[in-house]
């Protein structure tokens, strides 16, 4: 993952992670293979489009992908409100709706630890194949949050 290789940003994962947060990562999108880096205290959000298969525009811009990614969210015709009101695309528009799920996780029940909210958000995606570009597949508010009481 780009930007991700220092030992310091390894320790500074580690570190939220044992204080209770969970680090949302944004795969990228400049259409490249990330390094299979199994980073277990993060969750890596690759995007898709309209149709549920991988965000991809052409040979330069396209969410990235490979054995990093541990979920997916929309990521193509995202409605957002910068300035004013519009739909865009990329994984830093996917990242947050990922991040929204985990927090409503969180909320649900408080005294969960990050490593369950992480195994919950993950196991309760829709699963839509190849898991290099989806990880666990697309995430599911509705079923990660209705899986909240087992974790």
């Amino acid at each position: 993952m780009m930007g991700s290789s220092s030992s310091a940003f390894r320790d500074a994962v580690k570190y939220a992670h044992r204080k209770g947060a969970v680090v949302v990562w944004a795969a990228g999108n400049s259409n490249c293979r990330l390094s299979d880096r199994d980073f277990p205290e993060m969750v890596v959000v690759s995007g898709t489009d309209s149709d549920d298969d991988r965000y991809y525009s052409n040979e330069t811009y396209g969410s990235c992908y490979g054995g990093s990614v541990d979920i997916a969210a929309p990521g193509e015709g995202v409605y957002v409100p910068l300035g004013s009101h519009r739909r865009t695309n990329g994984t830093s528009f996917s990242a947050p709706i990922v991040s929204g799920v985990i927090a409503l996780m969180f909320s649900k029940k408080l005294n969960q630890t990050p490593a369950k909210v992480i195994e919950g958000v993950k196991a309760s995606a829709k699963a839509l194949g190849n898991s290099d570009y989806f990880g666990a597949g697309l995430v599911d508010a509705k079923t990660a949050l209705d899986s909240v009481p087992t974790l």
